[in-house]
C-alpha cells in the first residue's frame, strides 16, 4: 500500500478534487492559469482564502471571495471578464478550451462577459446556464436566482431549457422557473449600477461592448461635423468678399445650411 500510495504521489495522478458537488473543489496541484484577478473597493478579497493580490494568477480550480465593500475583476483571455459584487464566493475550472465554468455560487451577484470565441458556464443549486459573446448579470440568493440578460442570447439548462435574449430577466429556483419578463433600457441599467461602484485600481472600468462600439464610432461622427462647420465657413468667407447679390436675379452662390442633431 505504501509503494502504491508513493508512486501516486511522484505520479501526480492522484484526483483529490470532488467530482460532483458545489462549492467542494480543491485548487489543483500544478497552477492552470485562466485569468488574471484585479482587486476594487476596499479590497477585501481572498483567493482559495487569503488575502489577494492585485494581478495575481486565478488558476484552474481556485475559489475567490469577496467581502464587504469589495469586488474582484476575474479578466479572462481574449477580453472574457467576470466580475464579482460584495459577499460573492465562486470557484473556477476549465472544462475545455475556452470554456469557463463558474460554480459554488450560493449567494452573491456576477457580471459576465463572455470572450471572444469562448463561452462560460455558471453552475449554482438554483440552475445552469450557458454564455457565449454574452453580457449578463446573476443575482443569487437563498429565495431565487435572478438572470439579467444585458446582451446577446443565454441557454439555461436548468431547471427548465429556455433560451433569454437580450433585455430579459428570469428569475428560478432549484425546481422551476418562477417568472419571465422583458426589461426597459432603464431597468436593465439598473441591474447593473452596482458596478459603478468599483472602478479598476487605475482609475477605469471595464466598459461593455456596446460602449466600445460607440466610442469607435464617435471620433468618425465629429469629423464629419467638423468638416461641416469648416465648410460653411469657407463659403461664408467666400460670399463676404462678393458684392452682395441683386435682388432681381437668383444668386449666384447656394444658400448652405449646416445643422447638428443629436446621434444616438
Amino acid at each position: 500500500l505504501a509503494l502504491l500510495v508513493g508512486a501516486c504521489i511522484l505520479s501526480q495522478g492522484c484526483e483529490t478534487t470532488p467530482q460532483g458537488g458545489y462549492g467542494t473543489a480543491a485548487p489543483s496541484a500544478t497552477c492552470e492559469r485562466i485569468a488574471t484577478l484585479r482587486l476594487a473597493g476596499e479590497r477585501r478579497v481572498f483567493l482559495n482564502g487569503k488575502q489577494a493580490e492585485d494581478g495575481a494568477a486565478v488558476c484552474n480550480g481556485d475559489r475567490v471571495s469577496t467581502g464587504a465593500d469589495s469586488s474582484a475583476f476575474v479578466q479572462l483571455p481574449r477580453g472574457g471578464l467576470v466580475q464579482f459584487d460584495q459577499n460573492t464566493d465562486p470557484i473556477f475550472r476549465v472544462l475545455q478550451e475556452l470554456v469557463i465554468e463558474v460554480f459554488g455560487l450560493n449567494q452573491g451577484q456576477i457580471f459576465a462577459q463572455s470572450p471572444a470565441g469562448g463561452q462560460i458556464v455558471v453552475r449554482n443549486p438554483d440552475g445552469d446556464l450557458e454564455t457565449q459573446g454574452t453580457q449578463i448579470n446573476l443575482r443569487t440568493a437563498p429565495e431565487m436566482s435572478i438572470l439579467t440578460v444585458i446582451e446577446g442570447r443565454v441557454n439555461l439548462t436548468r431547471p427548465e431549457v429556455v433560451a433569454v435574449t437580450s433585455g430579459e430577466q428570469v428569475g428560478f429556483t432549484r425546481g422551476a422557473l418562477e417568472y419571465r419578463r422583458a426589461l426597459s433600457p432603464a431597468d436593465v441599467a439598473g441591474v447593473v449600477r452596482w458596478r459603478s461602484r468599483y472602478p479598476l485600481p487605475d482609475g477605469r472600468q471595464p466598459p461593455p461592448e456596446d460602449s466600445a462600439k460607440t466610442s469607435s464610432v464617435l471620433p468618425g461622427i465629429l469629423g464629419v461635423i467638423a468638416a461641416g462647420i469648416i465648410a460653411h465657413e469657407i463659403y461664408t468667407d467666400r460670399d463676404s468678399d462678393k458684392a452682395p447679390p441683386r435682388t432681381d436675379q437668383p444668386s449666384d452662390y447656394p444658400q448652405h445650411e449646416v445643422g447638428v442633431r443629436n446621434v444616438r
